[in-house]
């Protein structure tokens, strides 16, 4: 692919590295949710906050993540194994805050297992994105536009078994996601230790993800 469909246009002082935070108020007494990563993102004349989190089911923990969501000032959180049946659960709509709107994708072949939703502030116009069919991860992407700037977020659930095809199922999202000419934020439960040089990776996926991805892996 050409090197321009990889460029990024956020500020290049943006740190694309999340934090890990380890002070999550409200969820720290939920002791089955891994740590809540964000990052801020200088977007065109914005900063834009966006957050992760691998929830372990939602109905369980709904109040705590909307508090979170409104503590830590949050623009956009993905949630994974959201263990929710389908749109109109109502810990979906508990999870955010008056002036969030919700995207979701259930995990259809078992239904509340799994499951991603992406809570984004309303000063952001969101419209979701049409993925090829995978059979290694979950995935659900959603374009926020904010002005006349555009981006794309992409959340992932992996399982931890990990196979070749996962490699080539990620690649052919990516190539579709190319085509839409913005930056592209990538984040999610990926369980693959990008950090780890021995990790069995194609050499072209590592070098992607590990240069160009927002990720709790």
């Amino acid at each position: 692919m050409p090197k321009a469909a990889y460029r990024s246009d956020f500020r290049e002082n943006t740190n694309f590295c999340p934090q890990r935070d380890s002070n999550l108020g409200p969820l720290a007494q939920q002791a089955s949710v891994l740590p809540l990563y964000h990052c801020d993102l200088q977007w065109y004349n914005r900063c834009l906050r966006v957050g992760w989190l691998n929830v372990r089911s939602l109905a369980s923990k709904s109040t705590a993540v909307h508090e979170t969501i409104v503590s830590k000032n949050l623009d956009v959180l993905a949630l994974t194994t959201t263990w929710h049946h389908n749109s109109s659960d109502v810990c979906l709509r508990q999870a955010a805050p008056p002036d969030f709107g919700v995207v979701d994708a259930v995990r259809s072949s078992h239904l509340g297992y799994g499951g991603i939703a992406l809570l984004y502030s309303a000063s952001l116009r969101c419209r979701q994105v049409d993925l090829p069919p995978t059979t290694t991860f979950e995935a659900l992407c959603t374009r926020f536009t904010s002005g006349n700037c555009s981006c794309l977020q992409l959340a992932i659930y992996r399982p931890r078994r990990i196979t070749r095809m996962f490699f080539d199922d990620l690649s052919v999202v990516f190539e579709t996601l190319v085509v839409h000419a913005c930056p592209v934020i990538i984040g999610g439960d990926i369980n693959v230790h990008v950090e780890d040089p021995v990790t069995n990776m194609p050499p072209v996926s590592w070098k992607y993800c590990h240069q160009r991805t927002c990720c709790s892996t």
